[in-house]
């Protein structure tokens, strides 16, 4: 669009602050650090426009910035999303938002399109048809991912910090006057201090969060260095055995925000969680166990094939997902069925073990200690 080669999403979010503000931040973070998987370089186009480009629309000649093309015909985009020629029975939210998306993607070439919104308390039939228009094709657009969460945002962001299960049915408090009162603050004495809120529990998680949630400031920039984290853990939250036949918006909580970033950082390993203590791969299989002051892990195999462990694809983590690396490199033998593979005494890790996994081909395979 932009740049011949440059690698071109559409993000529709239903958001006006904090989903525009941490997709504008995410496009300038693989801009600037996954050159290899972007050579020409990414561009977002978000919709509504976040509060850092709409700054910038106000400052300039709307007619240069507005001016885009669908095929080969120029069209004006406005700065907020409008519902102008939506059909009257996608107008109500979140239709609306995966409607707009198809209607705005037709015949613009995006590589990707993505719909962005939450639960919100809506009705689980409107989710439901939202979640069918997203998989309709009727014209030439790339298929409409969808990055949803329950309750809001906020709770994939409270995933970079901690597995959190606990479903908090409020995005905010709001004072009488339908006003925030920006729990996690202490501005204000009815201020829940997180129990009741996400935005207050991220508050009290990162002090540097506090007031800029909600805000036209980007919360990117303070959890992008546990984006990964962030991905494992709502793998795990989306398949817990619990949500086996549920449909997604019965699993509460949830989030697919992750899938979106999976999409484009393609370099982050595919995450298969394991609920049994056990790994699973082709014919192998680990487990772990403690014994007096050692964790043990022990590998099963058929006896027939030899598998090589690296350096390093062996980790063992906190309930925080801090690692702690083995840096051992075994190659076991094809004649032995079973073998223990790693030993480590409890007193040399610096954290207490609770998670183990192991990298194969691209595939992060992890479970419980």
């Amino acid at each position: 669009m932009s740049r011949k080669g440059v690698y071109t999403v559409l993000i529709v979010s239903e958001g006006s602050n904090t989903e525009p503000s941490y997709f504008e931040s995410l496009k300038k973070y693989l801009n600037e650090n996954y050159e290899d998987l972007y050579p020409n370089g990414i561009d977002f186009t978000i919709f509504p426009y976040s509060p850092e480009k709409l700054e910038l629309i106000e400052a300039e000649d709307e007619n240069d910035l507005f001016v885009r093309r669908r095929g080969n015909r120029p069209i004006i985009q406005p700065a907020v999303i409008i519902n102008e020629d939506i059909e009257d029975q996608y107008k109500s939210e979140p239709l609306r938002w995966v409607r707009y998306a198809q209607k705005e993607a037709e015949g613009a070439g995006y590589d990707q399109v993505w719909a962005v919104f939450d639960y919100d308390n809506r009705p689980d039939k409107t989710i439901e048809k939202t979640l069918k228009l997203s998989k309709k094709r009727d014209g030439d657009y790339p298929n409409i991912g969808i990055a949803y969460s329950s309750y809001s945002f906020e709770y994939w962001l409270v995933l970079h910090y901690e597995l959190f299960i606990k479903n908090l049915e409020k995005s905010e408090c709001k004072d009488e006057d339908k006003n925030s009162i920006l729990c996690g603050t202490n501005v204000n004495q009815n201020d829940c201090q997180g129990s009741k809120c996400l935005s207050g529990y991220l508050s009290n998680k990162d002090q540097n969060l506090r007031g800029i949630i909600k805000s036209k400031k980007s919360t990117f920039p303070y959890v992008e260095q546990h984006i990964f984290k962030a991905c494992i853990r709502a793998e795990y939250i989306l398949n817990l055995p619990e949500n086996t036949g549920k449909k997604l918006y019965e699993k509460k909580p949830v989030t697919t925000v992750n899938k979106l970033i999976t999409s484009l950082i393609t370099t982050f390993p595919k995450i298969t969680w394991s609920y049994d203590g056990k790994i699973n791969f082709g014919n192998y299989e680990i487990n772990s166990s403690i014994n007096q002051n050692s964790l043990l892990l022990n590998l099963e195999t058929n006896g027939k094939e030899t598998i090589l462990i690296k350096k390093n694809m062996i980790k063992i983590y906190d309930k925080e997902l801090i690692e702690f690396n083995s840096n051992k490199s075994r190659i076991l033998e094809a004649k032995e069925a079973s073998k223990q593979i790693l030993q480590i005494n409890l007193k040399d890790m610096n954290l207490l073990p609770l998670y183990f996994s192991i990298e194969v081909n691209n595939t992060l395979y992890i479970t419980k200690v």
